[in-house]
C-alpha cells in the first residue's frame, strides 16, 4: 500500500470519551460512579486503510466501535466522518451515514433473522433504502453472493442450513449490498474454526482491494489483525497506549503492554521455549482507575512518575505514537 500521509482521514476521533453512570455498593450504602469505558481516544483512519484495534476484554474496543456506528453518543469529544461530526447529523444525513458505515459482528447467527430466507436477509437494505425493482434487487443479490464466495442456491435457504463460515459470508454480503465506504468488523472470525478464519480473512482482504473499502477491525487476536490491518492501535482501560503501522508494531513494539501482548501470542514452533509472561494479573476496573498511567499497577518497568502522571501519546518514530513515560522526553 502506498503512503497516504497527505490524505484527509475518512474517520477521525478527537478526544472521545464515553462514561456510563452506575450504582455500586449494597442497597443501604450504594453510591453513583462513572464507568469510563472510553477516556480520551484520539485516532484517524485514512481512506482505503485497514485500521485494527487490539486489547484485552474490558479495554474499551467494542464501546469505541459502538460510538463509530452511532449506536452510542460520546460523553465528550467528536467522531468525524468525512469531516462531519456524526453526533450532530440530522435524521436524513444520519440514515445515509448508516449506509456508508456498515458492521459485521462476531456472532453471525445472532445477526441473521432465523425466519427469513437468505435472499430476503441480503436484500433487506435495498428494499428499505433504495428504489429498485424486484428484478434489480434479485440481480444485485445474486452478484454479491457470488462475490463473497457462496453458491446462488443458498439464497433460497435459511440461516440454520448454513455453516458458521457461510453465515459470516452472508453477513458480509448484507453489509456490502449497499456499497458502503467503510466496514466496522467486530471480532469477525473469532467464532469460526481456524481453517475457516483464514478463508474469511482472505475474502475480506480481496474485497477491500476490489472495492477500495476502509476497514476498522476490532479483535483481541493480534494474529488476525496482523493478517488484515495496515495500522494497529492498542487500547488499555479506555485509552490508546500505542498506534502505528502494523509492521512497525510487530517488529518494534514500544509500550510494555504491547510487548506483553505480542509475547503472549501462540507461535507454531514446537522447539520454542515458552517464557513466563512479563505482566501478571488481570485488567483493572474502569470504575476505579488508578492514578497516573492506567497500566502502572501491572507494568514490570514501572517508575515513580508512572503512578503520578498519565502519559499522553507522543511520536516516538514516524507514524508511530506511544503513551509511555519510558519514551517521553524528560526535558
Amino acid at each position: 500500500m502506498s503512503e497516504t500521509g497527505d490524505l484527509i482521514p475518512l474517520l477521525e476521533l478527537r478526544g472521545v470519551t464515553k462514561y456510563y453512570p452506575v450504582k455500586v455498593g449494597g442497597f443501604l450504602k450504594s453510591r453513583r460512579c462513572l464507568l469510563k469505558a472510553v477516556d480520551g481516544a484520539d485516532c484517524s483512519v485514512l481512506p482505503g486503510e485497514s485500521f485494527g484495534i487490539a486489547g484485552e476484554s474490558g479495554s474499551g474496543k467494542t464501546t469505541m466501535g459502538r460510538l463509530v456506528l452511532r449506536l452510542e453518543k460520546p460523553t465528550d469529544g467528536e467522531v468525524l466522518f468525512a469531516g462531519q461530526d456524526i453526533a450532530q447529523l440530522p435524521s436524513t444525513e444520519l440514515a445515509e451515514y448508516r449506509m456508508s458505515v456498515q458492521a459485521v459482528f462476531q456472532d453471525a447467527s445472532g445477526s441473521l433473522n432465523p425466519r427469513m430466507r437468505i435472499k430476503d436477509i441480503v436484500a433487506e437494505p435495498l428494499r428499505i433504502h433504495m428504489r429498485m425493482s424486484k428484478a434489480e434487487i434479485s440481480e444485485r443479490c445474486r452478484t454479491i453472493v457470488e462475490q463473497v464466495g457462496l453458491p446462488q442456491r443458498v439464497l433460497e435457504g435459511f440461516p440454520h442450513e448454513l455453516s458458521g463460515g457461510q453465515k459470516q459470508r452472508v453477513a458480509i454480503a448484507r453489509a456490502m449490498i449497499r456499497k458502503p465506504r467503510m466496514l466496522l468488523l467486530d471480532e469477525p472470525v473469532s467464532a469460526l474454526d481456524v481453517s475457516v478464519r483464514a478463508q474469511v480473512l482472505n475474502l475480506l482482504s480481496d474485497m477491500q482491494e476490489k472495492f477500495g473499502l476502509t476497514y476498522m477491525m476490532i479483535s483481541h487476536d493480534l494474529g488476525t489483525l496482523g493478517h488484515v490491518s495496515t495500522t494497529l492501535a492498542v487500547m488499555y482501560l479506555g485509552r490508546i497506549v500505542e498506534v502505528g503501522r502494523t509492521e512497525e508494531l510487530y517488529e518494534r513494539p514500544l509500550h510494555p503492554y504491547t510487548q506483553a501482548l505480542f509475547q503472549a501470542m501462540p507461535v507454531p514452533d514446537p522447539t520454542r521455549v515458552k517464557r513466563a509472561p512479563s505482566i501478571r494479573g488481570e485488567i483493572g476496573s474502569a470504575l476505579e482507575l488508578p492514578q497516573g498511567c492506567r497500566f502502572a499497577p501491572r507494568c514490570p518497568r514501572r517508575m515513580p512518575v508512572c503512578t503520578e502522571l498519565n502519559p499522553t501519546l507522543v511520536e516516538a518514530a514516524p507514524r508511530h505514537r506511544v503513551a509511555c513515560h519510558l519514551h517521553h522526553d524528560p526535558s
